[in-house]
């Protein structure tokens, strides 16, 4: 059984959107303003969002990254590394269960699997190729990956734009 996490557009651009999953009670909200990237999840209990992590990517200033509420900016390299050739797109993070996680392209598609090579797909990101408009949706294959949601979707904003996904 999958879940799906639906990526929606909050407005008629693409500067806010929500990720979500109604029966799971998710909600995220992704605002980009002024080159940085938010990503805030709705607390129902505290009436409020709460910023999970931010980004920026920037040719000339270099990417940076922070996760959870840690203050400090650092390189997107110390959170979503490479490791084997450089050419290659695939990008690597420690998740929250202290299990490393692997953004691929498989076949023109973005794909999150468990660190190794040939390891199956733990969710797959879906988008209509010829109706960009409509949502588009993370199915989650293993449900053990929303433990680290939060770095998840953080990763997978920063991979949908450096893959061209977005």
């Amino acid at each position: 059984m999958t879940t799906q996490l639906t990526i929606t557009r909050q407005s008629e651009n693409q500067n806010h959107r929500a990720v979500t999953c109604t029966s799971l009670g998710i909600r995220y909200e992704v605002f980009e303003g002024q080159g940085v990237v938010s990503v805030r999840r709705w607390d129902a209990a505290m009436d409020r969002n709460t910023v999970v992590g931010e980004f920026e990517l920037s040719f000339l200033r270099g990417d940076k990254v922070r996760i959870g509420d840690d203050p400090r900016w650092r390189p997107v390299g110390d959170f979503l590394y490479n490791h084997g050739s450089s050419f290659s797109a695939a990008r690597s993070f420690i998740g929250d269960n202290n299990v490393e996680y692997r953004w691929k392209v498989r076949q023109g598609t973005l794909m999150l699997c468990k660190g190794g090579s040939g390891a199956p797909a733990l969710i797959t990101f879906h988008r209509d190729r010829y109706n960009p408009n409509d949502a588009s949706y993370l199915e989650v294959h293993d449900i053990e990956t929303l433990e680290s949601l939060e770095k998840v979707i953080v990763s997978f904003l920063i991979m949908e734009r450096r893959t061209g996904q977005a």
